[in-house]
């Protein structure tokens, strides 16, 4: 049977369809932006590594996150995926962490000036770098003395005066007045370093010409947030004891 609708009554008809529509659109946005982000990493190893970064941005912007050690979802969920950590948001599946922070600082709103985006991806490849080469040496604890070389030569104070680099414009933070994806990034991967090469490590941080780094490394453990998750529960090393405390 076929109905006739005064054009009143049918405008009235499609407008609450639509907005029935809409609200179910933005349900499911505001469903979808509620659900927290879930980090993949081995943490029953009782270490963090390369998932720190993308944790102490999350910790720091006060967004939910949960952790799971089920590395295996990721990598069939898409195969791009190869080595934990992982990132999963909604229905999109991340490996990398440069990657996975340069994400999350967009999702967060730390992803820093879009004119910058060049001279941070730079500056996130530097650290991933050096995270590397100031670990490869050690080939997992077994070589505790090429380790020692290596973060006692000048390649090791070479690189930290190159990560220094973007504080010289002379912004608290590498990018600006506040932190962005970089920083955290940066931040997990001094820690990494300074738990290889304590020693090493301090002594570069006390040289003068080191001192922007020095500061601003006292500037992010400081924020508020950053301090409370270093001492809760929660904070795990980041690296396993064989490669502690080489140098």
């Amino acid at each position: 049977m076929h109905i006739e609708l005064p054009d009143w009554a049918l405008l009235g008809a499609v407008t609450t369809a639509v907005g029935l529509g809409v609200a179910k659109l933005l349900l499911s946005a505001r469903s979808k932006a509620a659900a927290p982000d879930t980090l993949y990493y081995y943490f029953n190893a009782n270490f963090t590594g390369r998932v720190e970064g993308p944790m102490l941005l999350l910790e720091d912007v006060g967004a939910p996150y949960t952790c799971s050690s089920a590395v295996n979802e990721p990598k069939e969920a898409n195969p791009a995926c190869f080595a934990p950590p992982f990132l999963k948001d909604g229905e999109t599946f991340m490996s990398q962490s440069t990657a996975i922070c340069f994400h999350l600082g967009i999702k967060h709103g730390v992803a820093g000036a879009p004119e910058k985006a060049g001279l941070m991806m730079r500056a996130l490849g530097n650290a991933e770098d050096f995270w590397g080469e100031a670990y490869r040496p050690t080939k997992g604890g077994k070589d505790k003395e090429a380790g020692a070389a290596y973060a006692t030569g000048e390649r090791f104070t070479k690189w930290l005066v190159v990560l220094q680099g973007p504080l010289t414009s002379g912004g608290d933070y590498l990018f600006g007045s506040a932190p962005t994806s970089v920083d955290y990034h940066l931040l997990a991967t001094l820690r990494a370093a300074q738990e290889m090469y304590p020693k090493a490590f301090g002594a570069n941080l006390t040289d003068p010409q080191l001192s922007k780094l020095s500061q601003w490394m006292e500037r992010m453990v400081a924020r508020p947030k950053i301090a409370a998750f270093l001492k809760s529960d929660r904070c795990l090393p980041v690296l396993y004891p064989g490669v502690q405390g080489i140098a």
